[in-house]
């Protein structure tokens, strides 16, 4: 197979330097392997934000860890034969990704529904904080495939 690119297709973009700006992984679904790709995950924004842009990672941070640890933990039920699969991408004024997994999904409708308020339905509950606190921190969240893909953006000072 041969593979070629058009100059034509990436007008006005410097490739290279898109390519250097995102940052991928998969990882079987085991929570030791959230925290080496969230350690990984982190070292890539801090390489590619500003020192300015201290706070915004701290919640960059939580975003992450809710996200991979709902993704391992109630999206494949810590089937190490399932994978996560993340793409993060620093833009031009934030921070996007896509965070995926193998499982069924989930009613992520009454997710936002039950915890639409300001505070999420009930503290104590085991589930539907993560959610809520993801939204509270991002600028954008979206949910595909019944809840088995969720991407977020989160606005960056520059």
């Amino acid at each position: 197979m041969i593979f070629a690119l058009r100059k034509e297709a990436f007008a006005g973009k410097d490739f290279l330097n898109e390519m250097k700006r995102t940052y991928e992984t998969l990882f079987s679904s085991e929570l030791y392997n959230v925290k080496k790709a969230l350690k990984e995950i982190l070292t890539f924004l801090r390489e590619h934000l500003p020192e300015e842009s201290a706070a915004e990672i701290d919640d960059l941070r939580l975003i992450f860890s809710e996200l991979l640890c709902n993704a391992v933990i109630h999206g494949n039920k810590q089937d190490l034969s399932k994978k996560v699969r993340v793409e993060v991408r620093v833009e031009e004024d934030g921070v996007s990704a896509d965070i995926s997994d193998e499982g069924p999904g989930f009613n992520f409708l009454l997710a936002i529904q039950n915890n639409s308020g300001i505070r999420p339905a009930s503290l104590s509950n085991d589930h539907g904080r993560g959610i809520f606190l993801v939204h509270s921190l991002s600028d954008s969240l979206t949910f595909g495939k019944n809840g088995s893909v969720v991407q977020f953006y989160k606005r960056v000072t520059r």
